[in-house]
């Protein structure tokens, strides 16, 4: 094996081992960031460069980073485990956006959003415990919304799920700001059948039937790049009034009674 390889392979492993530090030991912040970035270098040293440029302490700067070096990787992991499960999970929200709009993440996007069916919510106990095996720990688990944050800690991977209510395809999940409940409609053949594609030439993975109609009942004119957005006011199509339509944690548990 060439001396260049072993470097590499000595490189990446120490890396690995001082990002398992930095977790368990709750090394400074600037620190965390400073290992990210070298992380980012070893693996792809133009793109580091690329995005390091605005790579700050400020959090959502450091998950974007983070997004864009380790992403595909994170995102491969997560597939091959759900697959594994016999679970389809899809492309959603600013995830869908970049891969319709940008072939690519979105350039200022700063986390993985995916969405599962209905029919693979009774899994969703053993995917944590898989994804927990792969070095993910659980970032948020309440009704109607899954989070993991990736190895390290510097980028997080939501699944909200997608469920059948009058005749429409609901997501909600209470509020982090008050915890009212958050919801959004959509048409269900937007949604189902989902579809296989490929993600970046390598990953295939699942899309909405419909992406551009989902797309459009989210942000409208979704091929205009907005950087700024509020998940709970930007979307237009935001059920403002769910619990006054019996959506909430009544409608989850009479619902995962009856489950397939």
């Amino acid at each position: 094996m060439p001396i260049t390889s072993l470097l590499t392979i000595s490189w990446k492993k120490f890396f690995s081992q001082v990002g398992v530090y930095l977790r368990e030991r709750r090394t400074p912040w600037r620190l965390r960031i400073l290992v990210s970035f070298f992380r980012g270098f070893f693996k792809n040293p133009m793109k580091a460069l690329r995005y390091g440029r605005h790579l700050t302490v400020e959090m959502k700067s450091v998950l974007r980073f983070n997004l864009h070096l380790h992403g595909l990787v994170y995102l491969r992991i997560f597939y091959e485990e759900a697959g594994l499960l016999g679970m389809t999970p899809f492309f959603f929200w600013g995830t869908l956006l970049g891969y319709v709009r940008e072939k690519s993440f979105l350039r200022h996007d700063y986390d993985l959003d995916l969405a599962i069916l209905a029919k693979d919510y009774a899994r969703i106990d053993r995917l944590i415990g898989a994804m927990k095996n792969r070095g993910f720990s659980l970032r948020l688990n309440v009704p109607y919304k899954l989070s993991f944050w990736a190895p390290g800690g510097l980028l997080y991977l939501d699944i909200d799920l997608v469920y059948p209510f009058r005749r429409q395809m609901i997501t909600s999940m209470p509020s982090e700001r008050d915890g009212h409940i958050c919801a959004h409609s959509f048409e269900t053949s937007s949604l189902e059948p989902l579809r296989q594609a490929f993600f970046l030439n390598s990953l295939q993975i699942w899309i909405p039937n419909k992406p551009e109609r989902v797309l459009k009942k989210i942000y409208g004119q979704w091929r205009i790049e907005k950087k700024a957005y509020d998940y709970e006011a930007g979307p237009l199509n935001v059920i403002k009034d769910a619990e006054s339509l019996g959506i909430g944690l009544r409608s989850f548990t009479e619902w995962s009674q009856t489950r397939p």
